[in-house]
């Protein structure tokens, strides 16, 4: 009896599926457990507060105002003053004027490890530069920037002095 032509290509079909079905079943890979990293508390239970801002520059107040924030938050504020005047050596009938942009902000945050009265303070002021003022096509711009590391102390004040005549006064409430 010899095996017929559709029994012949059953037997290495046959082979095929026993040696795949005896074969292991491949490893098994496990990634590693991710583990999201402590976040930073303090000791000190979360409050908000407030401080007392006086911003100068040269003597003049630019802005005076209580900021409010969470004692792990940050609290800021910022303007921006545009002015305009009419340049003398323009042509009327094109309505020209001078435009003079002044900018400052402060911004209080806070400073890690949190401790009571740490904070992080930044203030900015960018005023129009030289004596064109904008008129003529060409403008300049000066910027003076104070960053501060800073303790708080409840109920007195702290002034902080940065270059050319810029100055904020906090304290906290």
């Amino acid at each position: 009896m010899h095996p017929g032509k559709d029994e012949m290509a059953m037997i290495p079909l046959l082979a095929i599926l026993t040696a795949v079905a005896a074969a292991p079943p491949p490893p098994v890979v496990l990634a590693p457990s991710v583990v999201a990293p402590p976040i930073m508390r303090s000791s000190t239970p979360r409050t908000t507060e407030t401080i007392a801002v006086q911003l100068r520059h040269g003597g003049r107040l630019l802005w005076s105002g209580d900021l409010s924030r969470a004692s792990d938050g940050t609290a800021s504020f910022s303007q921006q003053l545009r002015e305009s005047r009419a340049c003398p050596d323009a042509d009327p009938r094109a309505g020209r004027t001078g435009t003079r942009f002044t900018t400052f902000s402060v911004s209080i945050n806070p400073d890690y490890p949190l401790a009571e009265g740490a904070a992080r303070v930044s203030i900015e002021r960018t005023a129009p530069y030289g004596d064109d003022k904008d008129c003529g096509g060409r403008s300049a711009s000066s910027t003076v920037r104070l960053e501060s590391r800073v303790e708080l102390p409840q109920g007195k004040p702290v002034t902080l002095e940065g270059e050319g005549g810029l100055s904020v006064t906090l304290t906290r409430r």
